[in-house]
């Protein structure tokens, strides 16, 4: 197994970090900006966070893992397998942004590595604390999905104006 395929929990330790301290990062995202003050501290308190150092992997394009990060601090690349599997950086992350939405929505395997440029604060949300808030959560729950439907709608428009430019 590549290292990016054991999970995320086997190789990086998470660090100690308060749901309220968590809560203060959450705050500064757009993924709050739907949110009460009430929901930002009950959705903090799903998630994990993970120091990584630049050249760590948070996750390869086909990994199965399902899990969300959002930058707190750092720097992290987006890259893509080109047809003779090189990979090819699409995008950087800076914090406050999120990756590996995707895979808590479809459950499919990575469609993009991220990689870690600059050491990085990430905070992590697994699919399963993901479902418990939907399930015990719904207002919660609702208002989540709707931010992760129009951030990856947000995209795939970009994604269509860059294809259409190619054109």
């Amino acid at each position: 197994m590549s290292p990016s395929l054991a999970s995320i929990r086997d190789r990086f330790k998470p660090i100690l970090m308060s749901s309220d301290k968590i809560a203060e990062h959450l705050e500064i995202t757009n993924l709050s900006s739907d949110l009460d003050e009430a929901e930002i501290k009950e959705f903090a308190k799903h998630f994990k966070v993970y120091k990584m150092s630049a050249g760590d992997v948070l996750f390869d394009e086909g990994d199965p893992e399902s899990y969300m990060g959002v930058l707190i601090k750092g720097k992290l690349s987006v890259l893509k397998q080109d047809a003779e599997g090189n990979l090819q950086k699409i995008s950087d992350i800076g914090p406050g942004k999120t990756v590996g939405e995707m895979s808590l929505i479809d459950g499919h395997p990575r469609s993009a590595s991220i990689h870690v440029e600059e050491e990085a604060f990430v905070m992590i949300l697994y699919v399963g604390r993901f479902n418990e808030i939907l399930l015990n959560e719904p207002c919660l729950g609702v208002k989540l999905l709707m931010y992760l439907m129009r951030l990856m709608s947000a995209r795939l428009r970009m994604t269509s104006n860059t294809l259409a430019a190619l054109s």
